[in-house]
This record gives C-alpha cells, structure tokens and sequence, in this order.
C-alpha cells in the first residue's frame, strides 16, 4: 500500500507488454476488425468530397455517387463496428478473468510470513480492481496504438494526394501536443500511485467496520470509524481533483491545438483555393476529415499518458508477484526419490507413527525481535506433547514452522531423521492436520467445510469425524442438517461451534501429524474435556502437538514442554514438572487460584 515505492515506470511497462503474449491472435483479430473501419472511413471523406465538389461544378453524377458511397460506408461501418465492440468485450473478459485466475493461484502460492504484511481488503483490491484495470488499459490501448498506425498512414497517403502542405501542417499541429503534455507523465504516474494507495486504505477500514461490527457497536465504536472512512474519502476526493485537473490542462492542449489547426487549414486552405492548388471539395474533406490524421497522432501520443494509470495498477499485481514463492519442491541437487524418503519416514497405513525432532530453531518476525532462540525439541510417534508457556513465547511459531508455514532462519526439523526441506512441501502436508487458533471456516455448507479435510471422504467418514470433534449431535438437530448454510466466515456460529468444525476437517484428514493450536480455547467444559478424552484416545498411531494455555488439560501428556522467550526452560511429565516447582508449577498454581476466585 505504499504510494512512495520506487519503481520504473518504463520497465513496468514492459513487464506489462509480457502479459499480452498468449493473446496475439485476439489482438490480431481486433487490430484487423479496427482497420476495416479506417478503409470504411475513408469511403465516407471521398463520399464529401464528391457531394461538395459535385455540388460547386453542378456535376449531378458526382452527387449521387458521393451519396451511394456515403451509404454503402455507413452500412458497412455500423456491422463492422458492433464486430468490434462484440470481440474487444469477449477478450477483455477473457483476458480479466485468466488474469485474475493467475493472480489468485500467485497468491496463495507466496510465502505466507511474506504476504501477512498485507491487510486482507488490500489483497483482494489488488487481485479483482488493480488487475481488471490494468488488462483493461493494455487491451484498449495496445489495439488502439496499432490501429491508430495504420489509420495515420492511410489518412496521410488520402489527404498528401488532396493536397501535401496543407496536410504537412496539420502535422506540425498535432505534434505540438506530445511536447506539452510529456512533462506531465511523471506527476501524474505519482498521483495514481497516491490515489490506489488511498483506495486500499479506504477497502481497509471498509472490511474491518464489517467485519467487526459486533465490536464496533459493543464498544460504541461508529463514529471513529465513520472519521476513518470518512478522511479516507476526503483524501481520495483531494487526489481525484489533482488528477482531474492534469487532466484538464491535457485536454485544454488538446482542444487548443485542435482549434489552432483548423484555422491554419481555413487560413491556408483559403489561400490555396485562391490559387487555384485546391478544390472547395478538397478543402471540405480536409474540415470534415481532418480528424482521421491528427486524431490518430494525437492519441498515439497521449497514449503514455493514459497508460499511466493501468502501470500504476500494474506495479501493484507485480508486487505480489515479486514475493518468494513457497518451496514447492525438494531442496538441493542429491535431494533422494520422493517415495524413497516416504519409505524411509515410514508414511504408511501399517505404521503411522513417526517423530518430529527439532533442533537449534531460530525465527524472528522482524531483526530486532527474536521468537525462537535455539529451540528443540523431540515430539515422539503415538505420544501427545504438549506446548506451554506465556504469551507470546513462540508457541505457535513452533507449529507454524513444523507445518512449514514459514521457513526456518537456521536450525533444522526433522520427520525419523528426514529433514522436512527434503520433502515436497505437497508430500509434508498430506500428512499432517494444522489447526490454528483462529479457526478458519469457509462460506458453504457444514459438510463441505468438514469435507475440505478429505475431498474424497465417504459419508459415513465424515460423520466420524463430527463426533469425534462433538459436533455430531448439535449438526443433525439444525434444520438442514450438514447442508445448512454458515455464512461468510461462520458468523452464525459460535466461537466453539467453529472450533469444532474445524477439528472435524482435522480428524476427517486422519493425518499422521496432528498440529494443534489452542483447539480448545472456544469450547466449554463439557465439549473440551470431551474432546481430550478423544485426543488421548487418537493419539496412539499419531503424533500430537498440543499448544494450549490451560495447564489443566495436559496432565496426561506423554511430553509437557514449558517455553518462555522462545527457548525451552522445562520438560518432563506433569508428576516431575509439579516435583520441580519451577515456572510449569508456578503458572498452574496460579491459574488454579484464579480459577478458585472466580468461581
């Protein structure tokens, strides 16, 4: 969202003629159809010519087929014209939606420590406007560039046939404008970087009043953002005038320039014909006509101009691009045979348990603030390990990293001594389950968002799956059972209904990792000691990484892991942790007290 990001507006460009390679034969097509309409065009300047010069020599035969040829041009112009619109239509709806469609897939391919630097509501401007606005500007300018070629050549060789100095000057008019108007190029390039910059700001503080309108009316919250979105708006209307007038004084050299040409075609045309080097029907054609050359120059100057805009939307797609994409591959050149490293990890149904080793990890969101300080760690195959620690000590880095969310700064994680950067990333995560903490459902129905755990799941094996979660009994008491719709987000639900759905796609993915994050922090007593009794029992051909901040539920972990400041302070069982009374014994002392205070 930074309008002040340095970039070249001449490589950017460039970088945006690439995205037209696979369309050529469209654009060859559109060019060609917009040509017609040059040589039609000229069927109407000779249709005035004839009528006006018929008209003075009183050449009746001159009139009527003036009149014939002006018909027969107007009728092939009106067919070849709706050919046109219908073809620039179908491409640019074409072309949008590939776009689009490359753009999403580009998305969700990056590097996600990289792209949660961007709001959501920028994400998506960048994805569906700055795209759309961007192949909008390409299809119409390019086709409009090499039309435009071939109308000035023709219109040059029909009027130096009429008469060459009259139309040499008309050129030196039309040739003004691109001297006047270049130096505004560079200013206005910086005020739609301004202007797309405040556009995202203003989506922004848009989907967050949405999104969190409970919040807002609870904490009475309207008016601030009503002055946010407000002082967006005013800031936008500021740069909209900046632009508007640029524009203006583009269009007022425009209009100038126009006007100062037809007097010169008046004034010398005039003369000319006093002469005796012009026709009045010469003279006619040039007034009415004049347009088909200096049109065409001037818009294949003012093109860079207007093009301006569409790089602006451009730079903001091609950043996102520019983002590191996942390693999606195996790392190193002597990387073994995918299935050999499954085999060697022993990734099958006979045997699922693995172990996770964790040595030395270290991660930082940013250079001066450290997360994990030379973390290991060893979670075993059929044993819950359970993370804990305060907030914000790195525990759900942890996950993030073993479910190669992020990439490791150094250290390494290895799945029975297989390090995960030698694994196909699509390999690692057909294994594991993550559930983060924000339990994230999708718009659709309860079964299709348990299903997204295991596309091709029977119905038997998601209904296995809810009442492990303990979702089962609420989903067939709804109306609709598990086709009811949940809305944008699962905002109908509860926090613990989502939770639970998102558990069922964890448990329907049956994985041989199951990485945990506060699984339990929505649900109430009864559905969370529920849930553990299940956990327990699932654990046993799994490996299970359990975060969570109540100290009460890992009791029976096999591993208890206390984490402070991104480094591992204490381990053992919940018995030898209680009997060396360090932080593990502190913090569950003092969650039982609270948990006695409020009672």
């Amino acid at each position: 969202m930074n309008a002040s990001t340095s970039y070249s507006t001449f490589r950017t460009f460039v970088r945006l003629l690439t995205l037209s390679k696979p369309y050529l034969a469209w654009y060859a097509l559109i060019i060609a159809a917009s040509l017609l309409s040059t040589v039609i065009g000229l069927g109407i300047m000779e249709s005035v010519r004839r009528i006006v010069s018929g008209a003075a020599d009183m050449a009746t035969d001159m009139i009527y087929s003036g009149f014939a040829i002006g018909l027969a041009a107007i009728a092939a112009g009106s067919l070849n014209n709706l050919a046109v619109v219908w073809l620039q239509a179908t491409f640019h709806n074409k072309s949008t939606s590939d776009l689009q469609l490359r753009m999403l897939h580009t998305v969700v391919s990056k590097k996600l420590s990289q792209l949660e630097s961007f709001h959501s509501a920028d994400l998506s401007a960048r994805v569906t406007d700055s795209v759309s606005e961007t192949q909008k500007g390409l299809n119409e300018k390019l086709v409009l560039f090499f039309t435009n070629l071939f109308q000035m050549a023709v219109a040059f060789a029909y009027f130096s046939w009429l008469n060459l100095p009259l139309t040499l000057g008309m050129i030196v008019f039309t040739v003004a404008f691109p001297l006047l108007t270049y130096p505004l190029s560079g200013r206005l390039r910086r005020n739609y970087d301004e202007r797309n910059d405040t556009t995202a700001r203003k989506d922004i503080v848009l989907q967050d009043a949405i999104q969190g309108a409970h919040s807002i009316r609870s904490l009475s919250l309207r008016s601030l953002f009503s002055g946010k979105y407000n002082k967006m708006l005013h800031r936008l209307m500021k740069r909209d005038l900046v632009i508007a007038g640029y524009d203006g004084l583009v269009d007022y050299a425009n209009r100038t320039l126009m006007f100062g040409g037809m007097l010169f075609i008046l004034g010398f045309g005039g003369y000319q014909i006093m002469r005796g080097e012009l026709d009045v029907g010469g003279l006619a054609a040039f007034l009415v006509a004049s347009n088909k050359l200096t049109g065409p120059i001037q818009s294949i100057s003012g093109i860079w101009n207007e093009l301006i805009a569409s790089i602006s939307h451009a730079q903001r797609f091609f950043a996102i691009q520019s983002l590191e994409d996942e390693p999606l591959g195996r790392s190193g050149s002597s990387a073994m045979n995918e299935t050999s490293l499954l085999n060697q990890i022993h990734f099958n149904e006979n045997n699922r348990s693995v172990s996770i080793q964790m040595t030395q990890l270290n991660y930082s969101y940013a250079a001066d603030r450290p997360v994990l300080n030379n973390f290991s760690l060893t979670a075993r195959g059929g044993e819950l390990t359970a993370i804990v620690g305060p907030s914000g000590s790195g525990k759900s880095t942890i996950l993030k990293l073993v479910a190669r969310l992020y990439e490791l700064e150094s250290g390494s994680v290895m799945c029975n001594g297989v390090p995960l950067s030698r694994l196909d990333l699509a390999s690692w995560r057909a294994h594991t389950a993550y559930v983060p903490q924000e339990s994230q459902v999708f718009t659709g129905t309860i079964r299709e968002n348990i299903l997204l755990g295991n596309l091709d799941a029977a119905e038997d094996e998601i209904v296995y799956a809810a009442q492990q979660a303990d979702i089962h009994e609420w989903i067939v008491k709804l109306p609709h059972s598990y086709h009811t719709m949940i809305g944008e987000a699962g905002h109908q639900l509860s926090g613990g209904e989502r939770q639970r759905i998102a558990l069922a796609r964890a448990f329907l993915r049956n994985p041989a990792v199951m990485l945990l994050d506060e699984p339990t922090s929505a649900l109430d007593p009864i559905s969370e000691a529920k849930f553990m009794h299940g956990l327990h029992t699932l654990r046993k051909d799994k490996t299970t990484i359990l975060i969570t901040h109540k100290l009460s539920l890992v009791h029976k972990a096999d591993l208890i892991v206390f984490v402070d400041q991104g480094t591992v302070c204490e381990a053992g069982t919940h018995e030898s942790l209680m009997q060396l009374q360090g932080k593990y014994y502190t913090m569950l002392i003092n969650q039982e007290r609270e948990k006695e205070e409020s009672a």
